[in-house]
């Protein structure tokens, strides 16, 4: 062999050699400026960690702080600590912040038109905000007290955004889920929230129709006004939450609730048995708390009844909270009290809604994917097998531009319009005409094109179309605002 061809090989040698340890090492730094890029790192306050721009979270970090991530790769620790990276979608890059003008309760719906919030329903615990006196609303009633609504969540109580960032809630509140501490805020009228003792004139704590101081830490002079629920956890009264005022959307589970911040942050407060605030510890707080980890980057929000889900920007899905039968999506069965990611999907995910105990995303194919929970079918993938990943609902791994989840039901808007549900159907909450569950997706009368918007309650659901707003389902609180208290398995429409 020749001197130069001896070089030559030598050199060849030395680049086959030295290749794939040069592709790593950008890849690491590739994978650490992405994580950087997600916003806060949890983890070890390690000398090491901090070179690498990570910083501790507090777990009471204030809002509004920095600007919106380009990346979801934050790392979060889960409830044994151990830390996971958060899947990255590489075909979506979404924007905050996603928020819900209608919202279906378990018994009562609110829905924003013509810029005026309007609420029918159960008023059991004060959740319709109006007409206090009243245990239900079989119409629509203005809630006349609250302006600006940008954001609507319901279940056994209703909180709202508002366009000044405030979030305000009334309703029930046996955990601080209204932003106040529980049963110390009977009554009707608005006060504000506050970590101290204070005056809530018109209720006093255990709902009695006095005025004086309210028990626990109270909060700010209120308007006064009757005690019209026995319910000591009940109160018509409208809780500004403390601590928060740059809100863009608000989400709300059985017993707890979270607010989105313009700056993609998330802030939980109210029942944390199993994890669901996110905060690291299972410690139930009526002053908003600060998710582990989600201090930018996040675009929208769904709550359950006992987890929560946040959308990264990045189309990556994070839940935490109880997950007896899979509902974080991560493949186990075991309580997060921090964000972990939902089992990676095929595309990017850009909306995810949650129900009672299952959850759906719906990806920028315009695919469906649902876990959880599979009780009637819920998941629509044909079976009743609880499923702890994503997987299909079935006919519809595209074309769907939008979806509502209930107690036991689900739904999908297509982008032809038409309108799809399934699970539990008991009370018509389907409505196809019948009571028979479904577990893949079905069509809904009256609803094959044209189709709005669409929401999801207990045992009920809403929708908009050409031929107006339409309820169907179980209506013994008079939540389909028909003016009656008569089930309807076929939609009706609301008087508006």
């Amino acid at each position: 062999m020749s001197q130069k061809s001896a070089r030559v090989d030598a050199c060849w040698k030395r680049r086959r050699f030295f290749a794939p340890l040069v592709a790593s090492v950008a890849t690491t730094f590739a994978v650490a400026a992405m994580a950087q890029s997600g916003g806060a790192q949890q983890g070890s306050s390690s000398q090491r960690s901090r070179a690498r721009g990570q910083t501790k979270d507090q777990g009471r970090s204030s809002q509004g702080q920095g600007t919106p991530s380009q990346g979801a790769g934050s790392q979060s620790p889960g409830a044994g600590g151990a830390a996971t990276q958060a899947p990255l979608g590489p075909d979506v890059q979404l924007s905050c912040c996603q928020a819900k003008l209608q919202a279906a309760g378990k018994e009562h719906t609110c829905v924003v038109t013509g810029g005026q919030l309007k609420c029918w329903g159960s008023n059991e615990f004060g959740q319709l905000g109006v007409n206090c006196a009243s245990a239900r609303e079989t119409r629509p009633m203005a809630v006349a007290d609250v302006a600006g609504v940008v954001s609507v969540s319901a279940s056994y109580h209703t909180c709202v955004a508002t366009s000044e960032g405030r979030v305000v809630c009334w309703g029930e509140n046996g955990k601080g889920q209204l932003g106040a501490p529980a049963q110390s805020i009977g009554g009707s009228g608005s006060q504000s929230g506050s970590g101290g003792a204070g005056q809530a004139t018109g209720g006093a704590s255990q709902g009695q129709a006095t005025s004086g101081q309210a028990s626990q830490g109270g909060g700010a002079q209120g308007s006064s006004g009757a005690v019209l629920q026995t319910n000591p956890a009940a109160s018509c009264v409208k809780v500004t939450v403390p601590g928060i005022a740059d809100a863009a959307a608000v989400s709300v589970g059985r017993e707890h609730s979270c607010a989105l911040s313009r700056a993609g942050a998330v802030r939980c407060w109210g029942n944390n048995a199993s994890g669901q605030l996110g905060d690291g510890t299972k410690k139930s707080s009526h002053i908003p708390v600060a998710v582990v980890g989600l201090s930018r980057g996040i675009v929208a929000l769904a709550l359950g009844r006992e987890f929560s889900c946040a959308l990264t920007d990045r189309g990556a899905v994070l839940c935490w909270g109880k997950n007896d039968h899979g509902t974080l999506g991560d493949g186990s069965e075991s309580k997060r009290n921090t964000p972990g990611p939902v089992a990676v999907v095929t595309r990017a995910v850009r909306e995810i809604a949650a129900g009672r105990e299952h959850a759906c995303a719906l990806t920028s194919a315009g695919g469906l994917k649902c876990w959880g929970y599979n009780h009637k079918g819920r998941l629509g993938d044909g079976t009743e097998t609880n499923r702890k990943t994503p997987v299909d609902a079935l006919g519809l791994t595209s074309g769907v531009v939008a979806m509502a989840l209930g107690r036991e039901h689900t739904c999908a808007r297509l982008a032809a319009g038409g309108l799809k549900c399934w699970g539990k159907n008991d009370s018509g909450q389907l409505g196809d005409g019948g009571r028979t569950n479904r577990g893949v997706p079905g069509d809904v009368a009256d609803h094959a094109s044209g189709v709005e918007w669409v929401t999801a309650g207990g045992f009920h659901t809403c929708a908009k179309s050409a031929g107006g707003m339409k309820c169907w389902g179980y209506n013994n609180r008079g939540q389909l605002g028909d003016g009656t208290t008569s089930d309807r398995k076929l939609p009706v429409r609301v008087v508006e």
